[in-house]
């Protein structure tokens, strides 16, 4: 019950307030209104559910919530126009939120602001200002109530509360509703009568035609009515040749039915009447009832119902009564035969008859026993089985009760009794039956089963904790120690042996069991005192690691058995044959393996195959040295049977590790690859990724995975134009581009390839991207491009040359001789004919130097030599201006080729990099290792190269500078290709340049030559 605070706004409303005229025709015109619309909603459903819609609309309230009472509280049944936070609120509360002592009382109730009781459930936005509560009342009773929330602002009012006139309306609305619901109610209730109804005769007509029994009804002239479907049963005719027939002429047949009879009898006598009929081997019961109609029997209903099976069993029981008397005699002799001691007693367990076999089995006579108490109970049984004959003295029957009786020499006996009352003709107890069976084999069977189903059971729990074990060595420990202790199957020694297909012989893989008596005694005593059961030896095993067997395990390793087609021996047999072997006494036996009695001593063993998915896998041998004890065909069946489950073992480790080592063999090469090697699904999204990635982007496996390609790669949120996904998707197979700047901060060209990935059926869901970084590629076929340029531009260059160098040593002769000779300023003129011809005398020889091929020697260079003597010879002219800092590597740096050559490539190169110096600058030279490789780097802090010319620095005759040939760059580069070597130049204007050199080194260069 809610109860209201001090500062609660409530307006009790139980009068009718007096209204202007207008507000009045207003009220009227609303509750006209509203009757309208829920008149023609008989729907129960359907008018609770407009209710709200309804009041909501003429009312201008925010939102409405209809509740009924259902004898406990009043719930909500319907709202309209309730914001989703009020809603749920309404929907998960019964009515705590309602006053309901005022609603009860039949008072309308307004809630203002603090005094809402829902507004503690709600957020402040969602918190309603003003809340109407109009109860629904049956006369005096209060079936439900009107909920209004906040009203909404018109023109002449914005305030939300609601008002007295308000209340008014909906109070009228409450009356209709009242009466709405109890119309539709009955409504409702109506259809369902008439549903009844309706399902009342279908279900007749369904039992008239559902019955088994003939039906037909027939008038006082014998014309029939109506009938059901199984009147064909008895007519052959169908139903609508007989209706409006005369019975006697449908029943036409003297030998057969004639219900015409008994329906005359009804007519005549009023009353129900039957007759039993058997026609053409059927018996047939005929009933007739009457209908009557204006106090006069009109019609009658007849019958028609199959005794035949019924006629059947009565005749069959008068024949069993009389089979019952007539073997009478025989059952009296087959009690006296029985196998089983039948006795009767008293009610109080006196012996009335004893026949042989309860002789035969307990060991008293009949004259002996008679008028005694049962005499083959234990004392102790007495009283129990005094309660028991009191219970059959009730009625009960006790069967299949299995105790332990006595023989009359008081040898204990196992017995099943089957205790019954004797019952006389008025179902009186007036005696006791008991039927014991001498069980005493049966429970020696039973036990010897009891101890094999444990093993068996215990086989079981072996097999499913090596199932478990897929590491190979640690299970073939499990398997062998279940074989040899105690608790397991209990041999002294075994071996377990496994196939090598290939070689075809037998390999012995592992051995537990003592390699002499002495060590058997002090393991034995060992095990005795740990006491330690199977299931504590293979958890053990399963959780620690593995074992290291010891005694016959180190000899086991040495055996090696061939196994010969002809199966000469046991074990060539087990694998050959597939069959089990006990060999009992080996020095008769001449199929004995010879090389297990010399090495291991055994005088008789078993072998035993094992046998995985028809396959032999290995063999399994086991003996009893020590102990002596023979092995049974009991023991080699329980071997058999766990053999089976040992090699199903074996061969599921052995597979495992086979997976295993494949699938760590896939991993390998997928993180080895130096390629880089990612997956993405439909989506784009990266599934997974190599080494290589990681790497490249320098980022962990889990930064990358589960990212989009073109996030991680291209640092983008979409595909980037020039990506090749939507050609792969389109042609549906791999696609193969060279890309430059594959990844965000990388120029560097790289060749993806794209192969789409499809499931059995052939529905694509993955990508493997295939990325390599392939600019050395590049730049080597640019190399060759230019070699071949620069092969064109020699071979022309030597022709010209060749032309030039005769005519221009002429010219240079003559001018050094007139030079000699003459005076004055024609001298003058003779010695710049002289200048210029020396000066083209230096081009063309560099020319020539360039086109020339040039003899590589063998020789061992020593790089870090070379370089610091170029350092010294021009150190003396740069270093007012050039500071020099060298790095040299602290091993030795050698290489195989020609000193004076390679002197040239670095003076080049030092004397490129002093020129691009303005004014004061750094010049650094480096060497280092790098695997097979020497790297050596000239630096320098000049003016750089620009991108443009960079491209051209190699090519000969290009040069940027006033004066020179540009073949520097062009014969360094030739130098170093004819060394094996490679150049690479990177350069900032502004900032400097630098150039890359690696050779072979001499160690690798020698590697090489052997290897050819």
């Amino acid at each position: 019950m809610f109860s209201l605070a001090n500062n609660t706004m409530v307006h009790n409303i139980k009068s009718a307030i007096g209204s202007s005229l207008p507000e009045e025709v207003e009220r009227q015109n609303s509750f006209f209104e509203f009757a309208q619309a829920i008149t023609p909603l008989l729907d129960l459903n359907e008018l609770l559910n407009k209710i709200p819609e309804i009041v909501v609309r003429l009312i201008m309230s925010k939102g409405c919530a209809l509740r009924l009472y259902n004898g406990v509280f009043f719930k909500v049944v319907s709202s309209y126009g309730l914001s989703p936070e009020l809603k749920m609120v309404l929907l998960h509360e019964t009515d705590s939120y309602i006053p309901l002592q005022d609603v009860f009382d039949g008072h309308s109730i307004i809630l203002d602001d603090s005094a809402l009781p829902i507004a503690q459930s709600l957020p402040l936005y969602a918190t309603p200002k003003s809340i109407a509560y109009v109860p629904v009342k049956r006369g005096e009773q209060v079936i439900g109530v009107i909920e209004l929330y906040d009203k909404r602002g018109t023109e002449q009012s914005l305030t939300p509360y609601f008002n007295q006139a308000d209340i008014v309306k909906v109070e009228g609305f409450a009356l209709l509703t009242s009466l709405s619901i109890d119309r539709a109610t009955i409504y409702k209730e109506n259809n369902e009568h008439k549903n009844d109804a309706a399902a009342a005769r279908k279900r007749l007509a369904t039992l008239f035609e559902g019955t088994q029994s003939a039906i037909l009804t027939v008038r006082r002239d014998m014309t029939i009515t109506s009938v059901n479907n199984m009147i064909a049963f008895w007519t052959n005719k169908k139903t609508e040749e007989i209706i409006d027939r005369n019975c006697m002429e449908v029943f036409n047949d003297p030998e057969g039915l004639q219900p015409q009879d008994i329906a005359l009898e009804t007519f005549i006598s009023g009353l129900p009447s039957s007759k039993t009929y058997d026609s053409a081997s059927r018996y047939a019961e005929l009933s007739a009832y009457p209908i009557e109609g204006d106090n006069e029997i009109q019609e009658c209903i007849i019958m028609i119902r199959d005794i035949s099976d019924r006629i059947i069993r009565q005749n069959e029981i008068i024949n069993l009564y009389k089979s019952v008397t007539q073997t009478k005699d025989k059952l009296e002799s087959l009690i006296e035969n029985s196998a089983d001691a039948i006795i009767t007693t008293g009610l109080d367990g006196i012996i009335t008859s004893w026949n042989k076999s309860a002789e035969r089995i307990f060991g008293f006579s009949e004259a002996e026993i008679l008028g005694c108490f049962i005499p083959f109970l234990p004392n102790f049984k007495y009283d129990t089985v005094k309660e028991y004959l009191a219970g059959i003295q009730r009625g009960d029957i006790l069967k299949d009760l299995e105790i332990k009786g006595k023989h009359k020499d008081e040898t204990p006996i196992d017995i099943s009794l089957t205790i019954s009352p004797i019952k006389d003709a008025y179902d009186t107890v007036i005696g006791i039956t008991i039927i014991a069976r001498d069980i005493s084999r049966r429970k020696i069977v039973e036990n010897e089963l009891l101890r094999s189903t444990r093993k068996l059971q215990h086989l079981f729990f072996i097999s499913s904790a090596m199932r478990s074990i897929l590491e190979l060595e640690k299970l073939l420990t499990m398997i062998l120690t279940v074989v040899t202790v105690k608790d397991g199957l209990g041999f002294n020694r075994a071996i377990l042996f496994l196939y090598d297909e290939l070689h075809k012989t037998l390999k012995g893989t592992m051995g537990v069991g003592p390699s002499n008596l002495t060590e058997a005694h002090r393991i034995w005593d060992d095990l005795s005192t740990d006491r330690k059961s199977i299931v504590d030896l293979i958890e053990e095993i399963e959780k620690g690691p593995t074992l290291k067997n010891d005694g016959l395990n180190a000899l086991c390793k040495d055996l090696e058995i061939p196994i010969d087609s002809v199966a000469t021996n046991y074990l060539s047999a087990a694998v050959i044959e597939k069959q089990a072997f006990n060999v009992k006494n080996v020095s008769i036996d001449q199929r004995a393996d010879l090389v297990l009695v010399k090495k291991l001593n055994t005088e008789a063993y078993a072998v035993i195959p094992l046998i995985a998915m028809d396959k032999v896998i290995g063999a399994l041998w086991v003996d009893n040295l020590f102990n002596q004890r023979q092995i049974t065909d009991d023991d080699l069946e329980y071997l058999t049977t766990f053999a089976d489950h040992a090699a199903t073992a074996i061969e599921s480790a052995r597979l495992f590790e086979q997976v295993s080592l494949a699938k760590s063999e896939l991993h390998n090469i997928f993180e080895s690859i130096s390629d880089i090697v990612f997956i993405t699904d439909r989506d784009m999204v990266i599934t997974k990724v190599n080494k290589a990635v990681c790497n490249l982007m320098g980022k962990e496996l889990q930064q990358i995975v589960g990212q989009k390609c073109y996030e991680v790669f291209h640092k983008q949120c979409r595909p980037i134009c020039r990506c090749p996904y939507t050609e792969m998707l389109e042609k549906r197979r791999s696609i193969i581009s060279e890309v430059e700047s594959f990844y965000a901060d990388s120029k560097d060209t790289f060749s993806i390839s794209m192969s789409p990935i499809y499931d059995s059926n052939g529905v694509y869901n993955a990508t493997v991207h295939i990325v390599g970084n392939v600019t050395e590629g590049k730049q080597l076929r640019e190399q060759l491009a230019r070699m071949e340029k620069v092969a064109a531009i020699g071979e022309m260059t030597a022709r010209v040359a060749h032309e030039i160098r005769n005519p221009l040593s002429s010219i240079g002769g003559y001018a050094r001789r007139l030079q000699k000779k003459l005076d004055g300023p024609q001298k003058e003129y003779a010695q710049v004919i002289v200048e210029e011809v020396t000066r083209l005398e230096n081009i063309l020889r560099q020319t020539l130097g360039f086109v020339r091929e040039s003899k590589i020697s063998n020789e061992i260079i020593d790089i870090n030599a070379i370089l610091r003597s170029v350092k010294q010879l021009l150190y003396s002219s740069v270093r007012d201006r050039i500071v020099f800092e060298e790095s040299y590597c602290v091993e030795n740096i050698e290489i195989r080729g020609n000193p004076n050559r390679l002197k040239e490539v670095f003076i080049n190169l030092v004397t490129n990099a002093e020129q691009s110096i303005q004014g004061k600058g750094r010049i650094g030279i480096r060497s280092m290792k790098d695997v097979n490789t020497a790297i050596i780097e000239i630096e320098d802090t000049g003016v750089g190269i620009d991108e443009e010319d960079i491209k051209h620095i190699f090519d000969p005759f290009y040069t940027t500078k006033i004066t020179g040939t540009g073949l520097g760059l062009a014969i360094t580069s030739k130098i170093i290709e004819e060394h094996k070597g490679t150049i690479e130049v990177t350069s900032k204007v502004g900032f400097g340049t630098i150039f890359k050199i690696k050779f072979i080194l001499k160690e690798a260069s020698n590697e090489c030559i052997n290897s050819r």
